[in-house]
């Protein structure tokens, strides 16, 4: 069974450098056997044209941070663009900066999820290390956040909410994998279409098993909690409560449009966190309900054991603070596919589409019927080859029955024939998806079924 695997048009951007806080101890000078071997290592760095691994031709470099410079690349074996980070020349040359570039590969590639950047694999190119990753077609979601509120003052609240729960699930299955962000921030998420939102830049990031050393400050001062900024997580709970802070700043922006403490100098910042609560959110949107205010102010609380503790627990407030908005009843979408993994996929889209949507999961064509017939449904996406019953026979049931007859249909395919196609568009089938559009093609398709747009 085909899977609705990543998107054709795979991706990577570099996000803004992290704005870590540095150590106490003023840095010291580079001696000349440093600046040495610094030189040579620029000799050995990857050039545009080259080919690493004998399989990755970088193309153009298309983003540079603190650590690192990002490489669109082909993948010549199987004919894709890639995106290839590679550690700066200078910072190749320590031991430590290089394992640390390496870890943030492997706690990459431990999580699978369409709201994380992927990791393809980790590899040295003369001694330099580099990791290849989907290449994400793209801006930040800072830089889209910034040109939203230039063009409209604000993105619109159910597209600001979905792109918040697309984040949420983002750090919700990052620490199911035992993992800290730590530096959780709009320049750290990518926008791809759809909108899908994407975590990324896990250079700070930590296992949960690790332990930490060293007594400065990590991460970027507009996001920090105020714990953190006192003193370092003393364990997994307390630092993944210092993420869900970070996420709720995040959230904050991306619904208020703007930060509740502007960026200013530093020390300031890091005070105004500490001492001063935050004034909601409505205050920089009128239109944004009373309800949502306290779910995301609740997000960002001073006080830890006052804040929500975990992800989940701020997803479902979101959840149902805004479906407390709605003018009508949250819609239900009926979704079937025999693979549990696209059956997760598809709830995944619907979500982004539709965050107040229910999603319910069957997996053949009966149970389509049955539920469809005894449930209020408002879509039903389905795999043309279902068990039991095809689409085209559950389409041909369902036009048969008086409360389904006019149900919105998306039909998905590997391959479907242009006589499929023909019986389904005679039975009032929306759109006939090819599973190869990918997640961010899909997510849009239904965000226009469920809105009653013309596909």
């Amino acid at each position: 069974m085909a899977r609705l695997i990543e998107p054709v048009a795979e991706a990577t951007c570099e996000a803004a450098p992290s704005e870590t806080m540095p150590p106490s101890n003023p840095k010291q000078p580079p001696s000349k056997a440093a600046d040495g071997a610094a030189g040579k290592a620029q000799d050995r760095a990857p050039r545009i044209g080259e080919v690493l691994a004998e399989n990755y031709r970088l193309v153009r470099e298309i983003g540079r941070g603190a650590m690192g410079a990002v490489y669109l690349a082909e993948d010549l074996a199987l004919e894709r663009q890639v995106a290839v980070k590679v550690l700066l020349p200078e910072h190749a040359v320590h031991p430590g900066q290089a394992a640390l570039f390496r870890r943030e590969a492997r706690l990459l590639a431990a999580v699978r999820h369409e709201n994380v950047v992927h990791v393809h694999t980790l590899g040295e190119h003369r001694t330099i290390p580099y990791m290849v990753m989907e290449y994400i077609v793209g801006p930040t979601l800072a830089y889209y956040l910034v040109q939203a509120v230039r063009v409209h003052d604000a993105i619109p609240l159910d597209l600001a909410v979905s792109l918040a729960l697309q984040l949420c699930r983002a750090v919700q299955v990052v620490h199911a994998a035992g993992i800290i962000h730590r530096d959780i921030k709009p320049a750290n998420v990518m926008v791809a279409p759809g909108p899908r939102a994407i975590l990324m830049d896990f250079g700070l990031a930590k296992s949960t098993d690790s332990r930490g050393s060293g007594t400065h400050i990590i991460g970027t001062p507009d996001y920090l909690a105020p714990e953190q900024i006192r003193q370092r997580p003393r364990s997994p709970e307390e630092a993944r409560r210092c993420d869900v802070y970070a996420l709720g700043m995040s959230i904050y922006e991306l619904i208020a449009g703007k930060l509740p403490f502007p960026s200013g100098e530093v020390a300031d910042v890091l005070r105004k966190h500490q001492e001063e609560d935050p004034m909601p959110p409505s205050v920089f949107r009128p239109d944004l309900p009373e309800v949502l205010d306290r779910a995301i102010l609740k997000g960002i609380a001073r006080d830890p054991n006052s804040r929500f503790q975990t992800c989940d627990e701020l997803m479902a407030a979101l959840i149902g603070a805004h479906r407390q908005t709605l003018r009508k009843a949250p819609q239900r979408v009926l979704v079937a596919d025999e693979d549990p993994l696209v059956l997760d996929q598809l709830r995944s889209c619907v979500e982004a589409a539709a965050p107040d949507a229910e999603v319910v999961m069957v997996s053949d064509g009966e149970q389509v019927v049955q539920e469809a017939e005894k449930l209020s449904v408002g879509l039903v996406i389905m795999d043309l080859s279902l068990p039991r019953l095809n689409a085209v026979e559950v389409c041909a049931t369902l036009r048969g029955m008086p409360a389904t007859q006019n149900l919105p249909v998306v039909v998905l395919s590997t391959r479907s024939s242009r006589g499929d196609r023909a019986l389904l568009r005679q039975f009032g089938v929306r759109a006939v998806v090819q599973k190869s559009l990918g997640l961010d093609g899909l997510t849009s398709i239904v965000r226009a079924v469920i809105n009653e747009r013309p596909i």
